[in-house]
């Protein structure tokens, strides 16, 4: 087993975990009987603890990254697989920005958290499709450029899930007091 299979395994873990821990959480306060403002208050700390994880995401896909531009992969995708991987990356961008245009509308901030949850995947699935289609094309600089842009995304998707954290922490001490 690859390093490159290992570190795109625990990035897809840390994912399916994080989402579904926030789908969890939302659906009990949703149902839960408690009073507007205590639904209010443990929305926010749902969404502190969602942007960390967000943050966690991040940290594990630039972790990936930092393999991949370190250490190199050497596959060489058929031209067919690069198309699918292609058009499977562009389909999930445009769905999770649909979704989270979408979601916008619900004024729910933790239902748009597991929708940003998504436009972190897609990101992550543009960086693979630049893989795809550069070792296709048999690029001396694949493993370098998609690594080290795969190192960018996910430093944004970790700062954009610290901005959330801090952003609902204030927000949730402005409720308490």
């Amino acid at each position: 087993m690859s390093l490159w299979m290992v570190g795109f395994g625990i990035y897809y873990l840390v994912l399916v975990f994080s989402k579904t821990w926030l789908y969890y959480r939302y659906t009990l306060i949703r149902v839960g009987k408690t009073t507007t403002s205590e639904k209010r208050l443990g929305v926010y700390h749902e969404i502190v603890i969602g942007g960390l994880l967000l943050s966690l995401v991040g940290l594990s896909f630039a972790g990936f990254s930092g393999l991949m531009l370190f250490h190199g992969y050497q596959e060489r995708f058929s031209n067919n697989l690069t198309y699918m991987i292609a058009f499977m990356g562009f389909i999930k961008t445009g769905t999770s920005a649909t979704s989270l245009v979408r979601a916008r509308k619900l004024h729910n901030p933790l239902i748009q958290l597991i929708k940003a949850f998504n436009v972190a995947n897609a990101a992550v699935a543009i960086v693979l499709t630049q893989f795809a289609i550069l070792s296709m094309e048999h690029s001396p600089v694949a493993n370098f450029s998609t690594g080290l842009f795969g190192l960018v995304i996910g430093g944004l998707i970790a700062i954009g899930g610290l901005w959330i954290t801090f952003k609902y922490e204030r927000r949730a001490v402005k409720v308490t007091h």
